[in-house]
């Protein structure tokens, strides 16, 4: 990304944060202009993240990656060539591009000495964290390998999927207190403590429009059980509850079916929020919402086991080399 000159003289700094910002906007745009249709996570119906080639059952750190990336496996072009020295019939194919990779990368407590500061449990205090990124090749851009992630046999049958939202519902609501009141020819949503208001699911236009405004008002009941989420303004706490929703519509595959008029408003509302917000803001908001919606998930084993994506070893093996010490980071803040 380029830095535009401010005034004679000055240069203005891209953070990381202002590169993730810019890559957003350019998406809502592009579905401004082409018409297509956006969600900012799309329900998966192969892998269920990204995640690197070496670690499967271990998604990306950064959630802002849910917005860019197409789900599955992520090699660095040093893996790659590692590979190659074992495993010649490995190669990239031609034309591929490399997309932009965000990682978390956690700076450790210290005390007045230098040493690290130790939790009951023994492990370093995690102080703060440093976004950093790399640029890495997606597994159907290299030939020779295979995926671990086993593809579901799967139907979009909207009584299945209508039955699974609304059981992670039920059992998020009964482990934390969660009264979910149903309002009669209301027309508003909202949370209140611990209470949830929506009008009748019949007065919703469709299945996705209940359920994203469901899984909505009940990502901003989270924010009473993580404490990052006290004092946020208005403005973050709805964007906070809006990539949840979109989160926890993913995860159970709801498919967005709204009119295409109603979500070119709703871009040009976000599009307009966001490039008005500052550039950390989105990042935050982004960890804030993964959390909130692994809060309300992790309240309900039975449908996260139902959720568990199937990985399987390929037959070919990759390399056994950690991928953190195959690849180097391309900035670091």
């Amino acid at each position: 990304m380029r830095a535009e000159p401010e005034t004679a003289g000055q240069v203005k700094k891209v953070s990381i944060f202002d590169i993730i910002q810019a890559q957003l906007l350019q998406k809502i745009e592009q579905a401004l202009d082409t018409g297509e249709r956006f969600t900012w996570i799309k329900p998966w119906t192969h892998a269920p993240y990204a995640c690197s080639y070496n670690t499967p059952n271990r998604p990306f750190s950064a959630a802002v990656n849910y917005f860019f990336l197409e789900p599955g496996e992520y090699l660095s072009y040093r893996s790659i060539c590692q590979m190659q020295k074992e495993r010649p019939e490995v190669h990239i194919r031609k034309g591929a591009r490399q997309a932009y990779v965000y990682q978390n990368i956690p700076v450790f407590k210290k005390d007045e000495q230098g040493k690290e500061v130790l939790d009951e449990n023994g492990q370093p205090v995690v102080e703060t964290f440093r976004v950093r990124y790399t640029r890495e090749f997606h597994i159907a851009d290299v030939k020779g390998l295979q995926s671990h992630f086993k593809i579901p046999e799967f139907s979009h049958d909207a009584t299945k999927i209508s039955r699974l939202a609304d059981a992670l519902i039920a059992d998020y609501s009964y482990k934390y207190g969660i009264e979910v009141v149903t309002r009669e020819g209301g027309d508003k949503a909202y949370s209140q403590g611990k209470t949830v208001v929506l009008p009748a699911k019949e007065q919703f236009s469709s299945q996705y429009q209940y359920y994203s405004t469901v899984f909505h008002e009940l990502a901003h009941s989270t924010g009473k059980f993580i404490a990052e989420r006290t004092g946020l303004t208005y403005a973050k706490e709805e964007l906070v509850a809006e990539i949840s929703a979109s989160f926890l519509c993913a995860a159970t595959r709801l498919q967005d079916d709204r009119s295409m008029e109603n979500n070119v408003a709703y871009l040009q509302g976000w599009y307009s929020r966001i490039r008005a917000g500052k550039p950390t803001d989105l990042y935050f908001a982004a960890n804030q919402a993964k959390k909130a919606a692994n809060l309300i998930l992790d309240a309900s084993p039975r449908i996260k086991e139902k959720l568990r994506p199937q990985i399987e070893e390929p037959e070919e093996r990759s390399i056994e080399a950690c991928r953190e010490t195959t690849r180097e980071p391309s900035t670091t803040r």
